[in-house]
Formats: C-alpha cells, sequence, structure tokens
C-alpha cells in the first residue's frame, strides 16, 4: 500500500515539477532498500521454519540494508537543517559523499559485531548488546549535528522558513529519538516478544517518515 501511495505522489511530482526532486529520488532508494530488506528477512524466516536456523548471510544482507536505509533518512534530515532545498547553501557532493561513506561503513560494522553476538544469553533483539548500544550512540550523535544543523539555519532565515524549521525540528526529533525510546519501551517485555516489536515499530516508524519527508 505505501509502495503504490509513493508512486503515485512520484508520478504527481513528476506531472507539476516536470521532474522528479532529488529529495524524491533519495526516498524511492530508501524505499527500495526497505523492501528488500523486508524481502530477504522473509526468506531467511521461511528457510529458519524448516531448518531452524535460516540463511545467516541473507540475514546479515538484510539487517545492513534496514540500517542503510535508517542513515539514508537521517542523512537526509540532516542535510535539509543545513539548508538543502530550502536556501542557497556552501554544501558540494565531494564534501557530503565521504562522511556518508565512513558513517556508513561504521554502521555496517557494527551490525556485523551485532550479528556476530547472536544467539548470546543477553540479547533479544539488535541493540541489546555492546554493538547495538553503540549504534544507538551513533543515533544520538547525528540527533545533536541535526539540531546544531537546524540552529545554524535559522540564523539567516526570515520567519516563514523559522515556522517550516520549527515543525521540521519537532518531527526529525521524534524521528532521531524513536530508536533508543524504543530499545526502552520493549525492554519490559519477554525476550521472545522484543524482536517482533522492535521490527514492526521501527518499519512503521521508516514508512511514516517517507510518507512525511515525500508530502
Amino acid at each position: 500500500v505505501f509502495s503504490v501511495l509513493f508512486w503515485i505522489r512520484c508520478k504527481s511530482e513528476a506531472k507539476s515539477a516536470g521532474k522528479v526532486h532529488s529529495v524524491i529520488w533519495l526516498l524511492a532508494a530508501v524505499v527500495v532498500m526497505q523492501l528488500s530488506s523486508q524481502f530477504l528477512h522473509a526468506v531467511h524466516l521461511l528457510r529458519y521454519s524448516s531448518n531452524g536456523m535460516g540463511i545467516r548471510p541473507i540475514e546479515v544482507f538484510s539487517e545492513v540494508l534496514f540500517v542503510l536505509s535508517q542513515l539514508c533518512l537521517s542523512t537526509l534530515l540532516i542535510l535539509i537543517g543545513l539548508g538543502y532545498t530550502l536556501m542557497p547553501t556552501d554544501l558540494r557532493p565531494e564534501q557530503v559523499v565521504p562522511v556518508v561513506a565512513i558513517a556508513a561503513s561504521v554502521h555496517i560494522m557494527l551490525v556485523a559485531l551485532s550479528k556476530n553476538e547472536d544467539g548470546a544469553a543477553d540479547k533479544a533483539h539488535e541493540h541489546d548488546g555492546w554493538p547495538g548500544r553503540l549504534l544507538l550512540v551513533v543515533r544520538l550523535l547525528m540527533f545533536a549535528v541535526f539540531l546544531w544543523a537546524l540552529q545554524d539555519t535559522s540564523k539567516g532565515a526570515g520567519l516563514r522558513l523559522r515556522n517550516f524549521l520549527f515543525s521540521f525540528r519537532l518531527g526529525g526529533t521524534g524521528y532521531f529519538l524513536s530508536y533508543p525510546l524504543l530499545a526502552l519501551i520493549v525492554r519490559p517485555f519477554a525476550p521472545y516478544l522484543r524482536p517482533p516489536l522492535m521490527a514492526f515499530f521501527q518499519l512503521a516508524l521508516q514508512i511514516g517518515t517517507n510518507l512525511w519527508l515525500n508530502s
């Protein structure tokens, strides 16, 4: 359903503006990564139901795709916070790409380390264990960068842009803080309930953020 709504929105954007904005293209890439991640996860679970082990490389790649889709959304929020699409900026691809590549490498490394701890007695979902907690810390640091970017952009903004940045700050704050809060919220539940709860709410949050940025 979400994919159909997103496609309709993209066609409407292309028809009204004559082309699809780069932000929409990035959101489309995020959607493809999310759908691919869910498909691979379903394949892993299907295999798991028959052999009790699943297909570990597919499971790891699924998690990597999902984390990278989150990173892309976080990066987009920070770029918009820096004034991208809102006002003239000095941002250039050669400045952004290396930073994103480093962040992606860190995320992939932490996912790999987290998967290496699968089966540990103290790990019930991806954010249990020190790699998962470190991943949460990285996301909190990105939230701090997001707030700094908005503060810097607000200095030279007019009233209309300031009002937009205020609402954008609220939406971005909800996105960045949702993952640490989810990790805390699911802790009282039984260990076997935590993974599906985390997966469901994370996917719902990703879809909601995509729709928000595409609106």
